[in-house]
């Protein structure tokens, strides 16, 4: 439970601390960590909920001279709307989602951070109006408020083809999200959403590789000192997860090298694989602390009720119920911001080869499977942009920021690479020097040696090993001769889908090797009979008898939504 929800015109009864003003009820729900930093407030002329991290806080309280008394950060905010409209909040960094009530234009605003870090969902019919950031308490309003809602056949494609959805799309017809970098007003019956911020990729063909470097280093570190010290002004200790791969290794490692040696790193892993050697290692020679959580047997994916009362449905469950198998057992009473390195190989690293023009993202790009894609070639997209920038808005974005949804029951997070001014300035670095992760190595190499000390869990070798350039990327020369076996089974249609256990996720080992597993969820198969829908209930059918372990997986995922809120 976390967030806050909003009602215009319902039926909700109030709860002692709501805010009721005329037809509106508004229900805190928002988790006790950072609070000096989350709002909800009334005044004489507004309504004000702010609920996240405000990584420049302080900044802005100074500038509106407000900085000695911290009960005036309701002031600071009131005065960035007074001089920035409805779209103040395009001021604030960090992690965050709100609404603000004008009372005299009698008018909503409901917003959430540049890059949607914070899923915020609404429901609009009639004049009955409702707000909230979790999707699985969504459904609860609508029912509270009598409101009938129904399942999205092709939203339900959208999850068993991508594993989350696009837009503001959700599993029901009547639930939307606000999308990154959007905000949404509703005045006199009306509602409308509206942008305010969205990326540029255009490359500055004057940037060379060592300012390139540079400026990754400068933003890079100015996004971790950002993070960090929220954690020193709370008196929290920095809790860091760490992996195999490069991205949260450089959170660790560049906020080792700024001076936040007090690290407590976490890992959750198949025992014995890379995910979990490697942060055992690393963690040891900085002098951290490390716990690790141990996916043996898959008993984690178990989960699959908690993980979707939380996301509503709207994503391949597995990928939450991994971390939350950790989660749940930690106290967080001393622990601070998640700090990860999410989405950093996209950033700093890209989709794509070429900023051609004429390269635009369409259905299909970056979907966990294609089979059932040419369900989904009707859909209209939101954004009409080139393919990198469709890949970090859906994929990324969309997609990857699924997995923070679950970690807010807890805590908050964050992630350098995702600093908006971070993502900003990497995005003009050419895709040249991008791709392959050529700069991310460079950068590494020069700056921080240390880290490249260690083997990557991509490919098994350090990222000092010489490399060569085949089928148009960028391979280490010891590797070549597996890549090249398996390109040609894959070209000759051989699936590399084996049940071995020695991977990131052997979700096919974890169902073959435990019968009570794939006895329980196979059990979820059964509300396929639910679906009133003939060719879904086909699908799903299909899955089910000849699908891969992930096929699986997205039905049970989408068959837990059904069970848990459509039923």
């Amino acid at each position: 439970m976390y967030g806050y929800t909003i009602t215009v015109n319902g039926n909700n009864p109030s709860n002692d601390g709501d805010i009721c003003y005329k037809n509106i009820v508004c229900s805190n729900r928002m988790i006790h960590k950072f609070e000096q930093d989350k709002m909800f407030a009334e005044t004489e002329n507004y309504i004000i909920m702010l609920d996240g991290v405000i990584l420049n806080r302080s900044a802005l309280m100074e500038k509106y001279h407000f900085l000695k008394d911290e009960s005036q950060w309701l002031n600071t905010i009131i005065e960035l709307y007074r001089e920035n409209g409805e779209v103040f909040f395009n001021q604030l960094r960090g992690s965050f989602s709100g609404a603000f009530y004008d009372k005299a234009a009698d008018k909503w605003i409901v917003f959430c951070d540049q890059i949607g870090s914070k899923f915020t969902y609404y429901t609009h019919i009639g004049d009955f109006f409702c707000c909230c950031e979790e999707m699985g308490y969504m459904y609860q309003l609508l029912r509270n408020n009598g409101i009938p809602y129904h399942l999205s056949i092709d939203n339900s494609y959208l999850l068993l083809t991508y594993g989350f959805m696009l837009d503001d799309r959700t599993l029901c017809e009547e639930i939307h999200k606000i999308n990154p970098g959007c905000y949404i007003t509703f005045q006199n019956g009306q509602l409308t959403e509206h942008r305010y911020y969205m990326l540029n990729n255009e490359s500055d063909y004057s940037i060379r590789e060592e300012e390139a470097i540079e400026i990754i280093d400068h933003y890079f570190r100015q996004a971790v000192i950002r993070q960090f010290e929220k954690d020193n002004e709370y008196g929290y200790l920095h809790l860091v997860a760490l992996s195999g791969g490069l991205d949260c290794r450089m959170t660790t490692f560049v906020a080792h090298d700024c001076g936040y040696t007090q690290q407590l790193n976490m890992t959750f892993s198949q025992t014995d694989y890379w995910d979990q050697t490697l942060p055992m290692r690393m963690s040891n020679a900085l002098k951290h602390e490390w716990i690790f959580k141990a996916l043996d047997n898959g008993i984690w994916l178990y989960d699959v009720d908690d993980v979707t009362r939380t996301t509503g449905g709207n994503v391949l469950y597995y990928g939450t119920a991994h971390g939350n198998s950790l989660l749940k057992y930690l106290n967080f009473e001393r622990l601070g911001l998640e700090h990860s390195g999410q989405i950093g190989d996209v950033i700093i690293g890209s989709f794509v080869n070429t900023h051609d023009k004429e390269n635009k993202y369409t259905i299909g790009n970056g979907a966990y499977s294609t089979k059932y894609i040419s369900r989904l070639k009707h859909l209209p997209l939101t954004l009409d942009v080139n393919k990198e920038l469709g890949l970090i808005y859906y994929r990324g974005f969309n997609g990857a920021n699924n997995g923070l949804q679950n970690i807010y029951n807890y805590t908050e997070t964050l992630s350098p690479f995702l600093d908006i001014d971070f993502i900003e300035k990497v995005l003009t670095i050419p895709v040249e020097l991008r791709q392959n992760h050529h700069i991310y190595k460079k950068w590494i190499l020069e700056n921080y040696p240390r880290a490249a000390e260690y083997e990557w869990e991509t490919t098994g070798y350090k990222i000092t090993e010489p490399t060569i350039h085949l089928f148009n990327r960028e391979m280490i020369i010891k590797a070549v001769p597996h890549r090249i076996s398996s390109y040609f089974l894959r070209k000759i249609g051989v699936k590399n889908e084996s049940n071995n256990k020695k991977q990131m996720n052997p979700v096919g080992y974890y169902i073959a090797s435990n019968k009570d597993l794939k006895s329980y969820l196979d059990s979820y198969f059964q509300f396929n009979d639910s679906i009133d829908n003939v060719e879904l209930r086909k699908t799903i059918k299909e899955i089910q008898e000849t699908g891969s372990a992930m096929d699986k997986i997205q039905a049970i995922s989408l068959l837990a939504a059904i069970k848990l809120f459509f039923v």
